[in-house]
């Protein structure tokens, strides 16, 4: 008997299954998704890996050395989740190993001894109603609408006897549904920030056969349920939806893998429609189940003035009979510091990056946290700060001069505030941080419009009506909201409330220019010698459209950075090559000073942040 076994390595040399003879005392213990540990070539030491499959013959069979050790009986690694592990690495052009490490948590030798005694089998499948569904969520509720459209749906699925995975952005929507579905129906949560114990409790708990709902942040889409009736995704085009290290995946890619794998429904919810959504409506892969739903009253208000009569008016009006929210775009008392003589921009003296101002006063870098009191502007030498953009801090103490007798509430990433009543109060928030009001706000007030669109990034647009469009959702059901600022094209849509044409619009100028999602690229970055390298196999596939390169510094190190362009038909083959790049340059890899090998390429698939 032997067995196949994916060693867990991020060594792309590793990233394939070696045949192990499995000894007589282990058979019938050794087990498809079983871990074990094995020697490699002429090292003593053991690595750790998964067994993927068993057969009664190898065509290594003469070479084969037996497993050193069966490590659990537990099978952590179930046949459809190895099946969306191998998808997204070769989507990704990773390793298999590098996928799994974020579906199988650490093990815990207790809570999985006493699940061994305990854990009932998995059922046989059976058949489903299969749906692919978008929705925009209606605006203003005293409940979260979205976790009512979830709780809707996860019931009909759960009792049918299908499980449902529901998978949100962060721990603040995670911490309003733990709350929100307490007691309400049966349910699991997996996410990283869990005690190991826990989480891997929760994760042995998944395999069960029961229907459930399993909930959590992005790490939750690989929850081991294998009667998969519905993913159910919040807010896909929030970047804490994307992987920050290898394989920088993204939850709305790996929800569509995983849909096809286990043949479940699939329904993405947001108060706005990114541009990827917008894509898969139009190829018809996707149904709109928007419901009507109430429109807004919204004001634009192009102005010079950073708060605008108009806005001044709605909220003195608004706290006549409740809270009122005021969205800035950044936290502290100035979002930036310029030179008082010459107006540069004030940069850290250690980094070169963007100093603020705290609420406490000291000038900090936005990227180190140095504190810059010895500055000295780089263009005329000299050393006064003025303040730029103000911030929360800033915004709030304003407002409490103009309106003394009404409460304040900071609310920022720092600062955090979860819930307000609904008596009269004003709440100055940064995106991301507004609490949610009991009966939803009187008034919404959104400022620094232009300055969160004018962002260097593709995705500047798409981002600011994601936050604007979170903020407004909160509005009460006879609530105003104000805009202040030049929103540009979007004016006319954005005061109608017209998502899905905004999401047409952003996705019509990405087509035009063959930037994402039209079209899928792909960042390298590593020596010249490595970059060119991939130039020259991936020129060959003929069928890519190649930027760069161009030089960058990463670490104080001097390398060249190369942008590839591509169609989805060709991603398979584009990302075959690549990986096959990565074996070639990795091969005689150096070590940094811990041991680790160094990769002399860096690849990032779908990459957010160089365009």
């Amino acid at each position: 008997m032997f067995a196949r076994v994916l060693i867990d390595s991020p060594l792309v040399q590793l990233d394939h299954l070696f045949d192990y003879s499995v000894p007589e005392e282990l058979r019938g213990l050794v087990a498809p998704g079983t871990r074990v540990r094995v020697s490699l070539g002429r090292s003593r030491q053991l690595l750790e890996g998964f067994v993927v499959e068993t057969a009664n013959h190898s065509d290594y069979a003469d070479a084969a050395v037996p497993l050193a050790e069966l490590v659990s009986t537990a099978p952590v690694l179930r046949p459809n989740i190895l099946k969306l592990a191998q998808q997204v690495s070769k989507r990704q052009a990773c390793n298999l190993a590098e996928v799994i490490k974020f579906a199988i948590p650490n093990r815990s030798v207790a809570v999985e001894k006493d699940w061994l005694q305990n854990h009932d089998p998995t059922p046989g499948k059976t058949p489903k109603k299969v749906k692919l569904t978008t929705a925009i969520t209606p605006v203003g509720s005293a409940e979260e609408t979205w976790i009512a459209s979830l709780k809707e749906q996860a019931a009909a699925q759960l009792a049918s006897g299908f499980s449902v995975i529901a998978v949100v952005p962060d721990a603040r929507d995670l911490n309003l549904l733990r709350q929100q579905l307490k007691d309400s129906l049966p349910c699991i949560e997996l996410n990283s920030e869990q005690k190991p114990s826990i989480r891997y409790s929760n994760f042995l708990a998944a395999i069960s056969s029961s229907p459930k709902l399993i909930f959590g942040t992005r790490s939750a889409i690989y929850a081991p349920v294998e009667n998969l009736g519905l993913i159910f995704v919040l807010d896909e085009s929030d970047p804490a939806h994307r992987e920050p290290s290898s394989p920088y995946t993204h939850t709305r890619e790996l929800a569509l893998i995983r849909q096809q794998v286990d043949n479940c429904s699939l329904h993405f919810e947001s108060n706005s429609r990114s541009p990827e959504i917008q894509r898969l409506l139009n190829l018809g892969y996707l149904e709109d189940s928007s419901g009507s739903g109430r429109v807004p009253r919204i004001s634009i208000i192009d102005s010079e003035s950073r708060i605008d009569s108009v806005a001044w008016a709605a909220v003195r009006e608004a706290l006549k009979s409740g809270p009122v929210l005021i969205q800035v775009a950044r936290r502290g008392e100035s979002a930036t510091l310029k030179c008082s003589q010459c107006l540069a921009k004030a940069h850290c003296q250690k980094c070169n990056g963007p100093i603020w101002q705290r609420s406490e006063g000291m000038p900090e870098c936005r990227w180190c946290s140095a504190i810059n009191l010895q500055f000295k502007c780089g263009e005329c030498g000299n050393s006064k700060f003025r303040s730029g953009l103000p911030g929360s801090s800033h915004t709030l103490a304003k407002i409490g001069r103009l309106f003394p007798q009404v409460s304040l509430v900071e609310a920022t990433i720092d600062k955090r505030v979860e819930t307000i009543t609904d008596r009269p109060q004003i709440v100055v928030a940064t995106p991301g941080a507004e609490p949610t009001a009991a009966s939803g706000y009187r008034a919404v007030v959104i400022l620094d419009a232009q300055v969160t669109l004018a962002k260097d990034s593709l995705r500047a647009p798409e981002d600011a009506i994601r936050v604007w469009s979170k903020t407004i959702a909160k509005l009460g059901s006879s609530g105003e909201a104000v805009i202040v600022g030049n929103v540009g094209q979007f004016t006319e849509s954005l005061s109608r409330w017209d998502q899905p044409a905004i999401a047409q619009q952003l996705l019509s100028e990405r087509t035009e220019l063959n930037f994402p999602p039209a079209k899928r690229i792909c960042s390298l970055t590593g020596s010249p010698e490595s970059i060119e390298r991939a130039v020259q196999d991936v020129s060959a596939l003929g069928v890519v459209e190649i930027l760069g390169p161009v030089q960058v510094w990463s670490k104080a190190t001097s390398e060249q950075r190369l942008i590839l362009r591509f169609s989805y038909a060709d991603g398979p083959r584009v990302a075959e090559t690549l990986k096959s790049v990565l074996l070639k340059v990795s091969a005689g890899s150096r070590q940094n000073s811990r041991g680790r090998n160094l990769r002399p390429l860096k690849l990032i698939m779908d990459d957010p942040d160089v365009l």
